[in-house]
C-alpha cells in the first residue's frame, strides 16, 4: 500500500508539470555503459523514472547499456535554462546492482519521499526522459515511470518488479515471479517458463491479460470491481477462499469469507494473484 501511495503522489505533481509544458525546449542524449561486478541472477537493475517511457531488452551479455533521450520544457527561457542548470539524472553501481534515477533537483528513488515532500519550491521545467536499455537475460529489475510513458520488458527472465502511473506495462518472454503495478493503463505479460515463485499483477483502470505456458499447473487468486476473469486452462476447479475465524454475538463460531476468488489449475502450486478495479481479467495458455 506505501509503494501505490507514494506513486500516486508523484503522478499527481506530475500532472501538474505536464499541464505546465510550454513551448520552450531542450533535447540531449544519454549514454552509460556498466558491466557487472557480480552473476546476472545476484544483480538487479533499477530504474526510476518520473516522467517518460521505459524499454528493457535482455541479451547475452554481460553488461548494461543504458541510452536516454533527455528532453526539458518550459514556459519561459529562464526556466528552462535553470532546468539544464540544475537537472541531473545519476546512476550508481554496488557489487550487485546498477541504479538509474533522477538526482537533482528532487531525488525521485523511494527512500528520499520524505526529503521530497519537505521542499518548499518545486521546479518550473519539465523532464521528460525515455530509456532504453539492454541488459543481461538473467538480470532482476526495478522498473518505475509515473506519467507519458510505458514499459515495455522482453526477454529478461529474472525477478521483476514494475510499476507506472497513467500508461501501459507490456512485459514479453519473462520467466521469473513477477509484481507488476499499473494506474490507468492496461498491464500484459507472456512467459517462456512457469514462474517459480508467486506473482502479482495488478491495474486500477484497464484490463489484464497473462499467458502463461501450457505446462501452468498453480492456483490463481482474482478481484475485480467492474470486470470478469477469464481464462481457456482446462483442468480447473474452485477453491475455497480463506476464511476468519470470529465469534458472533451470540458466542457461536463464524467464517468470514474472503472476497478474493480462488481457482486450483492442475495440482496447484505457487500463487498468482489478479486484481483490477475496472476492467477484465484473462489468463492464457501459450
Amino acid at each position: 500500500m506505501k509503494k501505490i501511495l507514494w506513486i500516486l503522489l508523484l503522478a499527481v505533481c506530475g500532472n501538474a508539470f505536464a499541464q505546465k509544458k510550454g513551448e520552450f525546449t531542450a533535447s540531449s542524449h544519454i549514454s552509460k555503459q556498466f558491466t557487472l561486478k557480480a552473476t546476472a541472477a545476484k544483480t538487479k537493475f533499477a530504474v526510476y523514472n518520473t516522467f517518460g517511457s521505459i524499454t528493457i531488452e535482455g541479451y547475452n551479455g554481460n553488461e548494461v547499456i543504458i541510452e536516454a533521450e533527455q528532453t526539458i520544457r518550459a514556459n519561459t527561457t529562464e526556466d528552462l535554462e535553470k532546468g539544464k542548470i540544475e537537472f541531473k539524472a545519476d546512476f550508481i553501481q554496488t557489487a550487485d546492482s546498477i541504479i538509474a534515477y533522477n538526482a537533482k533537483p528532487e531525488n525521485n528513488r523511494p527512500e528520499f519521499r520524505a526529503e521530497r515532500a519537505r521542499m518548499q519550491e518545486r521546479p518550473r521545467y519539465y523532464v521528460q526522459l525515455n530509456y532504453t536499455v539492454k541488459v543481461p537475460n538473467n538480470i532482476n529489475l526495478r522498473a518505475v515511470t509515473i506519467n507519458n510513458g510505458n514499459i515495455s520488458i522482453n526477454n529478461v527472465y529474472g525477478v521483476l518488479n514494475i510499476d507506472n502511473v497513467n500508461g501501459s506495462i507490456n512485459i514479453t518472454n519473462a520467466k521469473g515471479a513477477t509484481d507488476a503495478t499499473t494506474v490507468n493503463g492496461q498491464l500484459t505479460a507472456t512467459f517462456l517458463a512457469v514462474p517459480a515463485d508467486a506473482s502479482h499483477y495488478k491495474t486500477i483502470n484497464g484490463k489484464i491479460e497473462v499467458t502463461y505456458p501450457i505446462t501452468f499447473a498453480g492456483d490463481v487468486q482474482y478481484k475485480s470491481f467492474n470486470g470478469q476473469f477469464y481464462t481457456n486452462f482446462e483442468n480447473t476447479q474452485s477453491v475455497v477462499t480463506d476464511a476468519t475465524k470470529q465469534k458472533n454475538n451470540s458466542g457461536e463460531t463464524v467464517y468470514k469469507l474472503n472476497k478474493n476468488n480462488r481457482l486450483r489449475i492442475g495440482n496447484g502450486g505457487k500463487l498468482s494473484t489478479f486484481e483490477t478495479l475496472n476492467g477484465n481479467i484473462y489468463l492464457k495458455k501459450i
